[in-house]
């Protein structure tokens, strides 16, 4: 039996052409490519227009179906500004965005248990805060992310 193969990708436009200290060449958005091993045939098709890197799913669905992604928006060159969480079932996606004077790193999904629903858990990220020059962990519920951080380690 052949089955697909899914992927969901950033995809850059350039990278490393001209500027050689980094991947901005352009927007990297995400996209899912749909392999056919029968026919050597990939699909690909566009999921958000949105800048974004270093997307996340939860760990425990590597390599399997899964509904929810993360990612860090990426915003004026590849500054990092805020956390974008997708319902790729659905369709549609939340954004924590606190403004320009903050900004969001890679954000990672953790489980309330290990046998917690897919989004049942929290999402944590460091937080630039440009104003305090000062970096703290955020820790937010996976399913209000745009809700008040559970917990703030400063």
């Amino acid at each position: 039996m052949i089955v697909s193969v899914v992927l969901d990708v950033v995809r850059h436009p350039r990278m490393f052409a001209s500027e050689l200290r980094g991947p901005w060449e352009g927007t990297p958005v995400l996209e899912r490519w749909i392999a056919d091993p029968a026919t050597g045939r990939t699909e690909i098709t566009r999921l958000d227009d949105r800048g974004i890197e270093f997307p996340r799913v939860d760990e425990r669905l590597v390599g399997l179906p899964y509904r929810y992604g993360y990612a860090a928006n990426i915003q004026n060159g590849f500054e990092q500004r805020a956390i974008v969480k997708y319902d790729l079932e659905a369709d549609t996606s939340e954004v924590r965005d606190e403004g320009a004077g903050f900004g969001f790193g890679e954000p990672v999904f953790i489980p309330r248990h290990d046998g917690a629903a897919e989004d049942d858990g929290w999402v944590m990220a460091l937080r630039l805060d440009r104003g305090a020059d000062r970096t703290d962990l955020v820790v937010l519920d996976a399913r209000d992310i745009t809700g008040a951080p559970v917990a703030t380690v400063h």
